[in-house]
């Protein structure tokens, strides 16, 4: 099960039991706390003279953690990292001996980076479980429906069936800030951002009996997940009838995320489709909102399904499953091995902290 948690759920209530306990000092408190977290990251590989100029916020721990993840998830790819107090960020030094600033995930030069709102975080989403519209409220439905349905279909009046019937909102919501990702990030972690980079890079696999180009970072990770699901008996009967209906599999399409500019991840072959020859059930939230202008209260169990093995295979392997969003996409599974780092690193912080208040 994937955990849903507020890192500053448990980070503040813990800090103010542990500094108003009684029996020490509340500076030898704070002082003690602060050297432990200190230490923490020292031993996991930040410089310990960077640290002690670092500012311990929650914010700013939650920004390790993501630094962590994305040097771990992508082992090389970073080879130095220093942490500038004049910018209150830390600076990154690539493989390639290319520079740019951590600044929330964004991954920018200096001179962006007095110019964050304008980029969107590489960490921006995280895993999650999947989202129920059985669950979703009045407030998130007509958000839903105001946001996205008038792209894709003819604007209408909006009769919400049982259960939900929301009212109408009272209000539109913000307009969404069109806001791109640092391109030269790309060029560094895929070695390029255009068709022509792209290709020269591309390989060939063999997968769940399907052959196609995909990047080299993903040749193995896709070998490794093809070996696990296919280790399982021939009698397996839901994973060989799913095995079976699927018309392709493919990774490799220079093409942006639909209805925008910003580039799929697709666009580097660092993303998997499968695709069923039948197509009558729900699959993406794109298609069907063309004629269900509801699609969001499409039930789970109405989609089209992917057997749990081949899910539980690809997640297990840093791939995020695109049936997790509110805006579904089930055939899609994308490589991003920081953010199951990113969650692994969260839960052993927390647990770090609740020992920490043992302590105390």
């Amino acid at each position: 099960m994937l955990k849903k948690y507020t890192l500053l759920a448990v980070f503040l209530p813990f800090l103010l039991t542990f500094l108003s306990s009684n029996g020490r000092d509340l500076a030898d408190r704070q002082n003690i706390y602060n050297d432990k977290i200190l230490y923490y990251f020292a031993e996991r590989g930040f410089n310990l003279s960077d640290l002690i100029q670092f500012n311990f916020t929650s914010a700013n721990i939650e920004n390790l953690l993501r630094l962590m993840a994305v040097r771990d998830g992508y082992p090389g790819l970073i080879n130095y990292m220093s942490y500038q107090p004049q910018y209150n960020d830390w600076l990154l030094t690539f493989y390639n001996r290319q520079q740019l600033f951590f600044a929330g995930s964004r991954m920018l030069p200096l001179e962006l980076l007095s110019e964050t709102a304008r980029f969107r975080p590489f960490i921006s989403y995280q895993l999650r479980e999947i989202d129920d519209p059985a669950d979703f409220s009045a407030e998130r439905i007509n958000n839903l429906h105001a946001r996205y349905n008038p792209h894709l279909v003819t604007p209408q009046p909006v009769t919400v069936a049982a259960p939900a019937n929301p009212a109408p909102p009272a209000a539109p919501p913000p307009p969404r800030v069109s806001r791109s990702y640092n391109s030269n990030y790309y060029n560094i972690i895929y070695g390029g951002n255009t068709a022509q980079q792209i290709q020269r890079l591309l390989v060939r696999v063999d997968f769940l009996g399907y052959n196609f180009l995909t990047h080299p970072i993903l040749a193995p990770v896709l070998e490794q997940i093809d070996e696990q699901i296919m280790a399982h008996p021939d009698e397996d009967e839901e994973l060989t009838n799913f095995l079976a209906s699927l018309t392709s599999i493919a990774s490799y399409s220079f093409r942006p995320i639909l209805g925008t500019t910003t580039l799929s991840y697709h666009a580097f072959a660092m993303a998997v489709d499968m695709l069923p020859r039948n197509q009558n059930q729900p699959i993406y939230w794109a298609w069907d909102a063309r004629h269900n202008p509801l699609w969001y209260l499409t039930p789970v169990a109405n989609r089209w399904q992917i057997p749990a093995i081949i899910i539980e295979a690809f997640e297990e392997h840093g791939f995020f499953w695109g049936g997790r969003w509110p805006m579904y996409d089930i055939m899609h599974f994308e490589y991003r091995p920081e953010l199951l780092k990113l969650q692994q690193y969260r839960n052993e912080f927390n647990q770090f902290l609740l020992r920490l208040a043992n302590y105390a």
